[in-house]
């Protein structure tokens, strides 16, 4: 019943519930200290970005909030979904099975490494 999620930290390596909260149907309001805010957040598309050490920017986006229209909030909840369909499980293990795929055509270590390689590229 909330009308956004806000992740304010001053320093966060990706910010995981950011994913959650985009996957809830939440409007997110992200520090750019938020590795994911780089890759998440397309500012007033997919949510919000702020800078962690300003809190005007901040309290400008929560009444950006609270007045964002029925339609709007309905498109950037479609736009954040999309968004989060490249950090899928499914796209990880698309991108595994890639890299191996990469290694094993170009090995250059070990052949014991190899060979732990081709173990791994067995097991869909």
């Amino acid at each position: 019943q909330a009308s956004a999620f806000v992740l304010a930290s001053t320093t966060d390596q990706w910010g995981l519930v950011v994913n959650e909260a985009m996957a809830a149907g939440l409007p997110c309001l992200v520090s750019s200290a938020c590795g994911c805010a780089i890759d998440l957040i397309e500012h007033g598309r997919t949510g919000w970005v702020f800078h962690p050490g300003n809190p005007k920017a901040l309290a400008e986006l929560f009444h950006l909030v609270e007045t964002q229209r029925p339609r709007d909030r309905a498109a950037m909840v479609v736009a954040a979904r999309s968004k989060l369909e490249a950090f899928s499980p499914q796209a990880f293990a698309t991108g595994l099975g890639q890299a191996l795929e990469w290694a094993l055509a170009k090995p250059r270590f070990s052949r014991r490494a190899s060979f732990a390689a081709r173990l791994l590229s067995l097991f869909p």
